[in-house]
């Protein structure tokens, strides 16, 4: 049995892979963005108060963001991923001045993207590579996903008549992921 398993020529295999990003890059962005939101709701809720209570919500913000940093880096995947929007949630349930709705609204997006970013993490080893290409598919139904969020956040905004900072970054976000789609219809000829 072995002598006709040696004596068989071997299959070739060829393997041709495109652009990919390395699997600790999609850890990273995991971890960053998932922290980054309970850190942005805290900071928007402290802006423009001086009083003790703008304190502590950057202090709250900065734990709920290093505990979900901590998760997000230990266990990728739909839990930290929820933790840091529910953390952003709490935080703005808890701001006791007007502008949470358009607050949430624009969180939205980032939340979204964390939750998008710690799925992929999950299935990904950190010395793995992962195609653009497979990167941009998702992105298709995220960029409509993001598009759709950041409408809304713009006509709540324009309705509330507050800062247009929350436009730029989602604008940022939709130009960002429109370029990776672009990116992965082209022809490698």
């Amino acid at each position: 049995m072995i002598s006709r398993r040696r004596s068989r020529p071997l299959p070739r295999v060829e393997l041709e892979a495109g652009p990919s990003a390395p699997g600790w890059l999609l850890h990273l962005g995991a971890v960053l963005v998932t922290a980054a939101t309970p850190a942005l709701a805290a900071w928007s809720a402290g802006v423009g108060d001086s009083s003790p209570a703008g304190g502590r919500f950057d202090r709250l913000g900065v734990v709920l963001a290093i505990l979900v940093a901590v998760t997000t880096a230990l266990w990728p995947g739909y839990r930290p991923g929820l933790a840091g929007i529910g953390a952003a949630v709490l935080i703005s349930a808890l701001v006791p001045r007007e502008g949470t709705v358009t607050l949430s609204v624009w969180l939205a997006p980032l939340g979204y993207l964390g939750l998008r970013l710690n799925l992929w993490a999950a299935n990904t080893w950190l010395t793995a590579r992962v195609e653009l290409a497979a990167l941009a598919r998702s992105a298709r139904v995220d960029a409509w996903v993001v598009g759709a969020t950041v409408t809304i956040g713009l006509v709540a905004t324009l309705v509330e008549g507050r800062s247009m900072v929350g436009i730029a970054v989602g604008a940022v976000a939709l130009l960002l992921l429109v370029c990776l789609m672009a990116y992965s219809r082209k022809d490698p000829s």
